[in-house]
């Protein structure tokens, strides 16, 4: 089964129900601004400058022997919240008991041997969130057409993280980092408990 297929399929039915939303409030002026930010969004770029920062921080922590001393089953990716900044951490899981998952969400609150050498990892930038990093308090109250601009643009990010760790992948096969098989990398905002995967790996 090629579970990425599977995830690029999940994330594409996400998008679009994400731009459904927003389409409800594309008569407000911020929404709509937002909406066309989106729609001119780069993504060649946005996969080049990630891979880039990705390659520099893989060489100089992932597999730093003093960061990476076992094997990951998983790696968590997170980022802090809107209000803290869009750079993402990564932490290393040594195992983990819940299979693999191409939808929903894998929860931190499970049953995890986190790694405690390997947490606050530098990994790379969500780039299409700075525009709503820096311009969020414009929508003041308005917490609706928010939270449509906040799904659209983060998933977009996360579809984009995506395509960077499968490049990645094609390109290093993450030589040198400890592993084990099946290999999983998932992402969400800080302190939300649930993460989205991303990328699988079995070898």
């Amino acid at each position: 089964m090629n579970y990425n297929d599977n995830l690029k399929e999940y994330y594409g039915k996400i998008e679009k129900r994400c731009i459904s939303t927003i389409e409800n409030y594309l008569d407000n002026s911020l929404v709509l601004e937002f909406y066309e930010y989106y729609k001119n969004l780069d993504r060649e770029s946005i996969i080049i400058n990630m891979l880039s920062e990705f390659k520099e921080n893989y060489n100089r922590f992932w597999i730093n022997p003093k960061f990476n001393q076992s094997e990951l089953s998983l790696v968590f990716l997170e980022w802090g919240g809107i209000s803290n900044g869009y750079g993402v951490e990564a932490y290393g899981c040594t195992n983990d008991k819940i299979g693999i998952l191409t939808t929903g969400f894998y929860s931190q609150y499970e049953d995890f041997d986190y790694d405690t050498k390997f947490e606050t990892i530098p990994t790379f930038t969500l780039f299409p969130l700075e525009k709503l990093y820096l311009e969020h308090e414009k929508f003041g109250d308005n917490d609706s057409e928010y939270s449509a601009v906040f799904d659209l643009l983060v998933n977009t990010s996360y579809l984009l993280a995506r395509e960077t760790l499968l490049k990645f992948n094609d390109e290093t096969q993450f030589e040198n980092f400890k592993i084990k098989s099946p290999f999983k990398i998932a992402i969400q905002e800080h302190d939300t408990g649930n993460s989205m995967p991303l990328l699988i790996l079995e070898f």
